[in-house]
Formats: C-alpha cells, structure tokens, sequence
C-alpha cells in the first residue's frame, strides 16, 4: 500500500469538497438578499399624519429583494409625477390598475420592486410600493440614500389636486423629520436628473414645500 499516494489523494478530495461547498457558498449568496434594517420599514411615523394602503394590501407580484439594494439610511427626497392625465385615475379600482402597471413595469425592467417607495393618488391617499428598507430606483445614478415619492397625473400641464399636495406636504415633512432630512434637501426630479419632471407645476409645489417650517406645516394641517 502506498501511504504517501494515499495521503496526497485524500487531501487532493478534500480540498475539492472545500471547493466545491465554497462555490455553493458563493452560489447561495447571490440569491440571499442583503441584511436589511427593519426600522428603516416602520410606516408608524406617518400614522395620524396621512391616509396610506400598505404594499401588501395592493400588490400581486411580491418584490425580488435579491436583485435590490438594502438601505442604510436617507437624507434627501426626490418629486416626481407619473405625466399621465388625471382622468386616469378617477377611482380606487384605477389607482390599483395603474399601480400594478407601473409595477410590472419596473419588475420587468429589474428594479427588483415600483421604483418609488410611496405613490399619492388624485383623491390624496398615500400608497406604499416600495419597502424603505430597500434603495429606490426613480432617478438614474441617484438612487443611494433617496428616497422616491410620486405623484399620478401630468403636472406639466395640468395642476395637482388640494388632496394630493397636502398629503405631499405632510408626508415629505414627516419624513424630514423622522430621518432628520434637511428642507433644502428635498428635491424635483429635475433638480438632480435630466427631465421635466415633475412637471412646472408641481414643481412650484415643491418649491414652496421647502420654504415652510414644520411649525408652518402643522398649524396648516390643523386648519
């Protein structure tokens, strides 16, 4: 019996059994998402504050969270607006065909999820659609630390209605403050990106959203 052939064969088999469970480490590590932070999920700062339907309330299509990007925190806020009429999205029943659109969409475009994290309807309901323990995908190569709110209809032609910039308002100062976002952070998707969007008109919107305080924003919701 050759004991020293023996002994270079065994650790030979070895080291491809290493190998091999190291590329099946590899392997599963591409289908497991990044370590999330579950705080960065919590909607309860906006309870009280706006009317919103959870993802999980709306949508069919679960997220692909292994091709997405987990957070790490955010300190700034992009506008946009979808650039469809308004017409479109006449009741709830059309706000869930237009979500679910935009949805498959994006899925099939791999972002993983909706771009936006939030959505606000004509009738100024809030949609979530994207987890914010996840990145967003709405402003090319400016996604990190982003967060995405968007709102249905054209506003370069048309105006918002009450209900959507109220909730829009509201909703980007809680953010502000839960995530400690400064006002001059809060930006259109035309600031940061090469659009229109989103649209002149919400954009003045926008632009008069950063110029209230808090305070200014709380004594008008309470009117």
């Amino acid at each position: 019996m050759n004991i020293g052939m023996d002994r270079r064969v065994f650790i030979a088999g070895g080291m491809a059994v290493l190998s091999g469970f190291a590329f099946a480490k590899r392997g599963l590590a591409q289908d497991v998402p990044e370590k999330v932070n579950p705080d960065l999920s919590d909607l309860t700062f906006l309870d009280g504050t706006v009317s919103y339907v959870k993802r999980d309330d709306w949508a069919s299509i679960k997220p692909q969270v292994s091709i997405m990007t987990a957070a790490t925190g955010y300190d700034r806020i992009t506008i946009h607006h979808t650039g469809e009429s308004q017409k479109s999205f006449a009741d709830e029943n059309s706000v869930r065909f237009a979500l679910d659109n935009i949805l498959t969409d994006h899925c099939n475009r791999n972002f993983g999820d909706i771009g936006y994290h939030f959505v606000i309807a004509p009738d100024g309901k809030a949609w979530q659609t994207r987890s914010m323990a996840y990145e967003g995908a709405h402003v090319l190569g400016q996604n990190s630390s982003n967060l995405g709110v968007m709102l249905l209809g054209n506003f370069e032609s048309n105006q918002p209605t009450d209900g959507q910039v109220s909730t829009m308002t509201l909703m980007v100062d809680s953010m502000c403050e839960h995530f400690s976002i400064k006002k001059h952070r809060v930006f259109g998707h035309r600031d940061i990106g090469h659009s229109l969007c989103p649209g002149r008109n919400l954009y003045e919107e926008v632009l008069k959203l950063k110029s209230l305080s808090s305070d200014d924003i709380k004594e008008m919701a309470r009117k």
